[in-house]
């Protein structure tokens, strides 16, 4: 009989969906088009309806507990999960969202940590919201028996801040939803030339000195280019968005909000670059999407960002306000180095998929249950 593995698909039920959803959107669904040795099954802890369309097995192995938030958190602190959906009949438990459940000692649990930016960067989160990733992390470091870190960048972070065994520690890369490589769009979401920008406003994207970069270049080199930027409302959104409105003086640079993933992949085709000078990622998803879908990319040199964007972007120091400008500068003007990176990106981007991390895991998860191999349906002749 194949053991049982249960995976946290909670982060469906978030609205708007962020990037966590997506990643559980893509996990699961690539784990359904394998031949696994083991029997995956799938748990949500929300009240709140599914924010994806998600294509879900029989529902024999999908199992709901239509809790508050709170509530939640309670069954999941205190183990009563075990009773309330079955999570006592699992052999590990695989957490997509930074948080484990309290389980037996005897169930295997594997925890996916997203980034350390709350311990990285000074004043880049509010001090209750530091306490809270403090305690998750703590208590999944102390519960796990993997971690999943997306980069080698965190995985060097985790090790260094809180003295993780790097041998307990899995690198699986993020894919590229495959909606970004798709066909051409030919109508442009905005009337006039601009730069994209993709996160949500909160300080560690550095939004701030991104709109400052951006239009001193348009002062001294008289650039027509406005600023779109997509993405909800973070930690201090309201502040960075009023600094941003000061130095504005002409208007150029436009909060778009949440955008679906369409009109996305149309922003970032049509995008004379993509500027991404983050201060703290753990991936970076945003830079192969832009990649994929032909965008020139301009990204930072700290974190996660040069081991994913390898030689296929432009890479400045994002604390330097004068280099993001230049970076801007050189994009604008030298179309043969902006075609270079759209061909360095695209191939670039082809080197990541959602396939492969769903295989990565299944492996990881297969090795820890000694459960032999997986194997593409596909392989095997399946439908």
């Amino acid at each position: 009989m194949k053991p049982a593995v249960g995976f946290d698909l909670s982060p469906l039920c978030w609205a708007p969906p962020s990037g966590i959803s997506y990643y559980a959107y893509h996990l699961a669904g690539g784990l359904e088009k394998l031949e696994l040795p083991f029997l995956p099954y799938y748990f949500v802890f929300s009240h709140r309806p599914f924010a994806l369309d998600v294509p879900f097995p029989e529902p024999g192995r999908l199992k709901r507990a239509f809790l508050p938030i709170r509530a939640a958190k309670t069954v999941w602190d205190f183990g009563w999960g075990q009773k309330l959906l079955g999570l006592s009949n699992i052999d590990l438990f695989f957490a997509t969202n930074s948080e484990l459940p309290a389980l037996s000692k005897n169930q295997k649990k594997v925890m996916v940590l997203h980034d350390l930016s709350s311990f990285r960067l000074d004043g880049a989160y509010s001090g209750s919201f530091r306490a809270r990733r403090l305690d998750a992390v703590r208590q999944g470091l102390e519960r796990s028996d993997r971690l999943v870190v997306y980069s080698r960048s965190t995985r060097t972070d985790l090790c260094e801040l809180f003295s993780y065994p790097e041998e307990n520690c899995a690198i699986i890369p993020l894919g590229v939803d495959a909606e970004f490589f798709g066909r051409k769009i030919p109508e442009r979401p905005f009337a006039h030339p601009y730069f994209f920008s993709n996160g949500m406003v909160q300080p560690r994207k550095n939004f701030v000195a991104l709109a400052g970069a951006f239009l001193l270049a348009v002062q001294e080199a008289d650039l027509p280019h406005h600023l779109l930027i997509a993405g909800g409302d973070g930690w201090k959104a309201d502040e960075i968005k009023a600094e941003i409105h000061l130095l504005d003086k002409e208007n150029r640079v436009h909060f778009l909000g949440y955008v679906t993933r369409q009109k996305l992949a149309a922003l970032y085709q049509h995008a004379d670059a993509f500027l991404f000078p983050s201060l703290y990622e753990g991936f970076g998803l945003p830079v192969l999407e832009a990649m994929a879908a032909g965008a020139p990319v301009l990204t930072s040199t700290t974190s996660s960002l040069p081991e994913v964007a390898g030689d296929a972007a432009l890479l400045v120091n994002p604390n330097e306000e004068t280099a993001i400008k230049e970076g801007i500068l050189r994009l604008a003007a030298d179309r043969e180095l902006s075609d270079r990176f759209r061909q360095r990106g695209k191939k670039r981007a082809s080197e990541f998929s959602f396939t492969q991390t769903a295989q990565k895991t299944a492996d990881l998860i297969a090795g820890l249950l000694g459960a032999g191999t997986t194997v593409s349906k596909t392989q095997r002749g399946d439908s």
